[in-house]
Parts: structure tokens; sequence; C-alpha cells
């Protein structure tokens, strides 16, 4: 497999992503971080459910800048953060993510159960 096929978007159709994604970095001992759910909380401000089952609460306030995050300063649209579960992580509905591991890191941790 090409992997640089998941920065293009040129991987086999059909493939899952977030699985064999995840099978790889397991194989050089990188931990995976894996988004299950997403609540907003305050415009600009995210809580992350894992698959691990920690939660954290992320503000992406001051990371919003560039073209792609230019409409996630309107809190409307911010609002409409979900995930994507082939990919692992929060998107929206202009194509606009952020890394779990981004999300993980920055977040600070909230008690199991705190939110959604």
């Amino acid at each position: 497999m090409n992997w640089n096929s998941f920065a293009t978007g040129n991987a086999r159709e059909g493939t899952n992503h977030s699985i064999v994604f995840q099978r790889y970095h397991r194989r050089v001992g990188y931990t995976v971080y894996e988004v299950i759910g997403v609540a907003v909380v305050e415009p600009y401000v995210l809580d992350v459910t894992f698959r691990n089952g920690e939660q954290r609460r992320v503000d992406l306030g001051d990371i919003l800048w560039g073209p792609v995050f230019e409409p996630l300063h309107d809190p409307a649209f911010f609002a409409k953060a979900h995930v994507n579960h082939e990919l692992g992580t929060v998107v929206w509905p202009n194509g606009a993510d952020i890394a779990p591991e981004y999300l993980y890191a920055h977040g600070k941790a909230l008690p199991v159960g705190a939110s959604m």
C-alpha cells in the first residue's frame, strides 16, 4: 500500500483508512487516538470523546486560521462539527478537520461522563 495515499485520498477504493492507519501505527509503537464523539460546548470549544473512553475539552479558538478554517469563525457553522468515523476525527461540512492527536494533546481531561 502507498502510505502517501492517505494524504492525497488515493488509497484503494473501499479501504477503511482508519483501520489500516491504526494497524500500521500500532506496529511501530505509535498511540492511535480515535474520536468517537463530539459536542460543541461554546463557540470554538469542543468536548471530545476518544475510543479509549477519555474525554477532553479543547479550545480551538487560537488555531482557526487559513482558508479552510475561515468558515469556522461563524459560531453557527462551527456548531456543525461532527465525527467522521472513517477518519476517526472531528470534521465540518466544508472539509475542515482537526487531527485527533492534536485534539488529545491540547485538550484538558474531563471526568468520565462529564459531557455529551
